[in-house]
């Protein structure tokens, strides 16, 4: 403001300003108005996980002194700080306002979502100690990370698979765990029990079906002729159980797998086991 003698002028003022009464020169009663650029600022956060809990000892507003407001915020009552809980505010983006003399700044904060994750993996996987398993999938979105419970297997790195190493235990349950984290920092975790089991070889007793599987090559159904299996196993290439069915009278439908070569894992009436080789188109 410019004074001069019993007078106050007015100047232009910025966004946020202070007005007030004051006494002008030596005359009490003479009351001018003060107008004065007095800015409050607040930067506040940016973006919270839904699940990242009260956020306390928050603050940002500018001069101290003020009062914090908006959703999920609760006010430290010491002019400068405030605790913010996501879950409370919720989704979405929320305005969080600082006010201080009659003057309010606003920011935005953005509560996120955990992201969708999923793990597609077989009941049981099958190998052996001197023989693990490796560059298993089954994670999505790709970039995240596998563990387990018990120590046995280890990301590969890659952001896409894992592998057993040569403490996997034969014929144990594991829990297989897939964590992803999203470019805002939200992570999110998925598990899967699975059996580790001895690979088929380890059966003793095997018939051998080879010569009843048709047709072979196949697009889709195949057939165990004469054979009334009380369960079919399907067997990948890595030893993986990837599709059974029980009491399946002859046939199995392998429409869903991609092409390769396949063994058949039949239970038989008698109690014995068979096995023959099938080669999906």
């Amino acid at each position: 403001a410019n004074r001069t003698n019993n007078n106050v002028s007015a100047i232009n003022t910025a966004d946020y300003s202070l007005i007030t009464n004051i006494a002008v020169g030596n005359r009490p009663d003479h009351q001018g108005v003060f107008i004065s650029t007095y800015p409050v600022a607040f930067p506040g956060p940016e973006v919270f996980c839904i699940d990242a809990g009260v956020q306390t000892g928050l603050s940002g507003g500018v001069p101290a002194g003020g009062v914090y407001g908006g959703p999920g915020v609760t006010d430290d009552g010491n002019g400068l700080t405030y605790s913010f809980d996501p879950e409370a505010a919720g989704l979405g983006t929320h305005l969080i306002s600082y006010t201080q003399s009659g003057l309010t700044a606003r920011s935005g904060v953005t509560v996120s979502a955990l992201p969708a994750v999923a793990l597609t993996l077989p009941d049981t996987l099958y190998m052996t100690q001197a023989s693990p398993q490796t560059g298993i999938e089954g994670g999505s979105p790709p970039g995240g990370v596998y563990s387990d419970l018990f120590g046995a297997v280890f990301d590969d790195d890659n952001g896409l698979s894992f592998s057993f190493n040569s403490t996997v235990a034969i014929g144990d349950t594991n829990y297989i765990i897939y964590t992803y984290t999203d470019e805002n920092g939200c992570a999110n975790s998925i598990s899967k029990k699975i059996v580790v089991a001895a690979p088929v070889s380890g059966v003793s007793g095997l018939y051998d079906l080879q010569g009843i599987v048709s047709p072979n090559p196949t697009s889709g159904i195949v057939e165990l002729r004469g054979a009334s299996p009380q369960r079919i196993r399907v067997i990948d290439p890595f030893g993986r159980q990837v599709l059974a069915q029980e009491n399946p009278e002859s046939s199995i439908d392998l429409s869903q797998l991609p092409p390769g070569v396949y063994t058949l894992l039949a239970y038989l009436n008698d109690g014995k086991w068979g096995s023959g080789k099938v080669v999906k188109q």
